[in-house]
């Protein structure tokens, strides 16, 4: 009998239920029997979904409160952190007993750190998949404010619960958990050719097609006067909650392109750096326009990443919000770059090798 496998997923963007999808799609088709808990939103997760899975919701992590896309306040971020390793220990009891009625077999984290202790508790293998881990997101605001550490040391010892930790690419140490091994780029692929998708939508053959991978950014009356003056060169692709109306807009519902299939169909992405779109950008070789996304530590090594594989340009958050996005453009279109392979079947190897550990604790 193949596993009965809980995965969580952190509520924190959608990077992670992104990428998790993939892997839970491997193992579905493995003909393992999962189940997802998160805070995302339902219908992100089933339009990406190739097999049944049940979805209960539940809030597993903080992350980071987030004011936009680009900014965040780290003192709330701190107040919801409390609260939710206050709440931890009835979590767990409550949790562990789940795991145990529900006859799982193992625990996969996507990258929440308490359930790792329920799965232990309820005498349950669990492994971690991710290109970082909170404890070591949040020991790095510790640096200025030394509250974080004590914080940061109790996710590390919920992570040390964890069996293993399969790494992804363009990752931080990870260092909490006891055994670490690192595996390929886990990202999705659309399966809609470029032409295909442009044609779907109508979209202008004379113009340059620019995705904007935000869904919160505030711009001025100016910005817009000076982005609507772009009109005749370029088309920029937006996605709700995005409402920006102008001449050089064209908003896309969910029901006429996936967002995967609109990188693919894009010249280039205009965004934050963030594991899922720079995967995304990856697997389809769209160049990317990218912003400051605040004090992340994992922003300085997703850049690196972003250089050393995609055509791409840095655009500083005050040209972002001032609408001054014609240097960037024409940058990015006049770089001459020479691609570098890199190995993107890491869900296949992720759901292998899952399979391997949690098939004899059946």
């Amino acid at each position: 009998m193949t596993p009965k496998l809980l995965y969580y997923i952190s509520g924190h963007g959608y990077g992670h239920a992104v990428r998790s999808l993939e892997v839970i799609n491997t193992l579905c088709s493995l003909g393992c029997r999962l189940s997802i808990k998160t805070s995302v939103p339902p219908f992100l997760l089933e339009e990406r979904l190739s097999h049944p899975v049940e979805i209960r919701q539940d809030k597993l992590d903080v992350g980071l409160h987030q004011i936009d896309n680009l900014r965040f306040d780290l003192s709330l971020t701190k107040a919801g952190v409390k609260e939710l390793l206050d709440s931890a220990p009835l979590w767990i009891t409550q949790e562990a007993a789940f795991l145990k009625d529900e006859n799982f077999s193992g625990v996969i984290c996507d990258i929440p750190f308490i359930p790792f202790a329920a799965a232990e508790k309820a005498g349950l293998p669990a492994v971690g998949i991710s290109n970082f881990s909170w404890d070591w997101i949040y020991s790095f605001y510790g640096k200025r404010d030394p509250e974080w550490f004590p914080l940061a040391k109790v996710m590390a010892e919920y992570y040390e619960k964890g069996e293993l930790a399969l790494r992804l690419p363009f990752h931080g140490p990870m260092e909490a958990f006891r055994r670490v091994e690192d595996i390929p780029l886990v990202a999705r692929k659309s399966n809609r050719g470029k032409s295909e998708i442009r044609k779907a939508l109508s979209l202008p053959e004379d113009k340059r097609i620019v995705l904007i991978g935000f869904s919160q950014v505030d711009l001025s009356k100016e910005a817009f006067g000076k982005i609507n003056k772009l009109s005749s060169r370029y088309l920029f692709l937006i996605r709700s909650p995005l409402q920006w109306d102008s001449l050089c807009f064209r908003k896309i519902e969910g029901i006429e392109a996936s967002f995967v299939d609109l990188v693919a169909a894009a010249d280039l992405v205009m965004t934050k750096p963030g594991y899922g779109i720079v995967a995304d950008c990856l697997v389809h070789g769209t160049p990317m326009i990218y912003s400051d996304r605040g004090e992340f530590p994992e922003y300085p090594i997703l850049v690196e990443g972003i250089k050393a594989f995609l055509p791409s340009c840095y655009m500083p958050q005050e040209d972002l919000y001032n609408g001054e996005w014609l240097p960037y453009l024409e940058t990015v279109e006049s770089q001459s770059f020479q691609s570098r392979p890199i190995a993107m079947n890491g869900a296949e190897v992720a759901g292998n090798r899952l399979l391997e550990l949690f098939k004899d604790r059946d």
